[in-house]
């Protein structure tokens, strides 16, 4: 008796899992409202200027992620869903690295710019080198 009910728990427990697999991915609208926000806050930091390969990469992803999702929601396709929400994580991706590139460039000039206002190091009085 215990070993049929053990089996009916085995089979419960698989049957629950292979449905599980078989659900729907959450819709991607989440990933690109994010990659979206983050594209706009790197081309607000003015990431265009210091990294325009990045940022053309990050705007063309998510156009694509764009595509993509509203291509799987009218076929009902799982797979697209999770290629449009890939996408969209590759965008948002993109767009930190162009903005990281950007603040990187103008933190650089900003330092060689202080580094002429102060002039070059001072040298030792007695000459000897440190």
């Amino acid at each position: 008796m215990k070993t049929s009910q053990a089996a009916q728990r085995l089979c419960l427990g698989a049957a629950l899992a292979l449905c599980a697999c078989a659900t729907v991915p959450q819709p991607s609208n989440d990933a690109i409202r994010d990659a979206g926000n983050l594209v706009a806050q790197a081309e607000d930091a003015r990431a265009s200027d210091y990294a325009p390969q990045e940022m053309r990469a990050a705007r063309e992803k998510l156009q694509a992620a764009l595509e993509l999702s509203r291509q799987a929601r009218n076929s009902n396709d799982s797979a697209g869903l999770v290629r449009s929400r890939w996408l969209a994580e590759e965008a948002a991706a993109d767009a930190r690295l162009a903005e990281a590139r950007a603040q990187a460039s103008r933190m650089q000039g900003l330092l060689r710019a202080r580094q002429r206002e102060l002039g070059p190091p001072p040298t030792p009085a007695n000459g000897s080198q440190p």
